[in-house]
């Protein structure tokens, strides 16, 4: 066997055998060394790679975050060592309030990042709270919610001094953020938490995870199960598994409903495939609660994010069907569905 040959083979095995040293091996499926296990975690990595292309956009975010006079902050909300800034427009009153929460599969993410989202939303009549909260291994899904909770009372007690209307408040998340936000809302409807319920307004999920158990087996499928944080935020059981999917948690429910959902997600997602939204959606209608689902075809999961953030085709259109919703869930009819833009090369 040539050298070559050996180097092709060897690379990938040592770039599996580091990742699993790092993120922990597997505890079920093929073992670490398996070739498809290999090829998973080649795969994802030269995914993220592929981010390295976005790193002048990057830089151009931590700049806006630096220099934006719309932003106050870092602001404490009570849990130690997280923050939250609020992105509002100087003398506004009254304005509706968005808690956005981004993703990063739980362990990872920064709040630093999200200036050009929260401007966008801001230049569109919004106040805007982007909050760090717990991320693996610091803690598990309950610290999380914890957070959010905390967040939430903060706005309650101190949106009117950045212009928000505390009876308006919108939660907005992507990917595990999204996940976030719809455990949160779904558990206080079924315990049910009418303080809670009667802060959130509306519920804006963007290509969220709403079924951990499926969502395992779609990590294992890519065999990227065992360096993801998932499994250990959420319990590592089945039993957790569980609780920790607000589409399980509405299994078998008819009779029980909320602040309305906006469920978004694109069809050409790997990372969180759609079936996702769709399913969840499923949960929500047999509830009876009230929801809309938006499929964006072609669109990947970062892509969707990135029409938040920056020039896409479909961003202004996004934009609007937000700010149609985020209002307060009660815009002027149900939202039409719309075709969108072919995906773009990152």
């Amino acid at each position: 066997m040539s050298l070559r040959l050996l180097g092709l083979l060897g690379v990938p095995h040592a770039l599996a055998l580091g990742l699993c040293a790092r993120y922990g091996f597997p505890v079920d499926g093929p073992a670490w060394y398996a070739p498809r296990r290999v090829a998973g975690l080649l795969r994802a990595v030269l995914s993220e790679l592929g981010l390295v292309r976005l790193a002048r956009r990057w830089w151009g975010w931590r700049a806006l975050y630096r220099t934006t006079p719309l932003r106050v902050g870092p602001l404490d909300y009570g849990t130690p060592g997280r923050a939250l800034d609020v992105y509002r427009r100087p003398g506004s009153v009254g304005r509706p309030v968005v808690v956005f929460l981004y993703g990063g599969a739980w362990g990872s993410g920064t709040r630093t990042l999200y200036a050009p989202l929260a401007q966008a939303l801001v230049e569109r009549g919004f106040a805007v709270v982007v909050p760090d909260y717990t991320l693996h291994p610091h803690g598990q899904v309950q610290a999380m919610l914890l957070d959010l909770r905390r967040v939430l009372a903060w706005v309650a007690v101190h949106a009117p001094e950045h212009g928000g209307d505390p009876s308006r408040v919108a939660l907005l998340g992507h990917s595990a953020g999204a996940h976030l936000a719809a455990l949160l809302t779904v558990r206080a409807a079924l315990e049910g938490d009418s303080a809670l319920l009667s802060q959130i307004r509306c519920v804006a999920g963007l290509a969220g995870v709403y079924d951990i158990g499926d969502h395992y087996l779609h990590e294992q499928g890519r065999g990227v199960e065992s360096i993801s944080p998932m499994r250990t935020v959420m319990g590592g059981s089945p039993e957790g598994f569980g609780a920790a999917s607000p589409s399980a948690l509405l299994e078998g429910r008819t009779s029980i409903s909320g602040p309305p959902f906006l469920l978004v997600h694109g069809t050409g997602d790997a990372t969180v495939p759609f079936r996702s939204s769709e399913r969840f959606s499923e949960a929500l209608r047999r509830a009876g609660w009230p929801l809309e689902l938006r499929s964006y075809p072609g669109v990947g999961h970062l892509q969707l994010l990135l029409g938040l953030q920056g020039p896409e085709p479909f961003r202004e259109r996004l934009l609007g069907e937000l700010e149609d919703f985020l209002r307060g869930g009660e815009g002027p009819g149900p939202l039409p569905r719309r075709d969108l833009a072919p995906p773009l090369a990152l």
